[in-house]
């Protein structure tokens, strides 16, 4: 995968945020809030991992921090409105494929360990290549999450 992919599936997501009206989950769901905090907050810590990689030191992925929901309340918070959640969910994508390119000249077949958490259990606890992480969270973890926000589209 080229880091100008990655960059570009977010385009779908940051514009249904940018175009906002979405309803307040029914259930103890996210909402689009929430979504746009975990996909900013969880690009942030691949670049991350990226970074520490690169420099030598000991990288990890561990994404807890990014689907508990007062961390991504916090997070939102911090923000005025979904459209700057949105500019910032976009930033976040262009560090990330800034990262992922290096990481391609450079490292990407090595295993660094990684734990994933998903409602409340972790489904994943073991090493992994950093990059076909990228790859799935560019492809499919994301589309998982524009699922998401299409699903707090008003009924029309």
């Amino acid at each position: 995968m080229e880091p100008e992919s990655i960059e570009q599936a977010y385009v779908p997501l940051v514009r249904e945020l940018r175009d906002g009206d979405f309803e307040r989950p029914l259930d103890d769901g996210w909402a689009a809030e929430h979504v746009a905090a975990h996909v900013a907050m969880n690009n942030d810590h691949f670049t991350g991992a990226v970074r520490d990689l690169l420099a030598g030191g000991s990288a990890a992925y561990d994404n807890e921090q990014a689907v508990d929901l007062r961390e991504l309340t916090a997070y939102a918070d911090k923000f005025a409105n979904l459209g700057d959640q949105a500019d910032d969910v976009a930033r976040s994508a262009t560090e990330l494929a800034l990262a992922y390119g290096d990481l391609l000249a450079a490292e990407a077949d090595t295993d660094i360990p990684i734990v994933i958490h998903h409602e409340g259990r972790i489904v994943r606890d073991g090493p992994g290549s950093l990059a076909e992480l990228i790859e799935g969270n560019a492809t499919y973890h994301l589309s998982m999450h524009l699922d998401q926000l299409l699903a707090l589209r008003p009924s029309r």
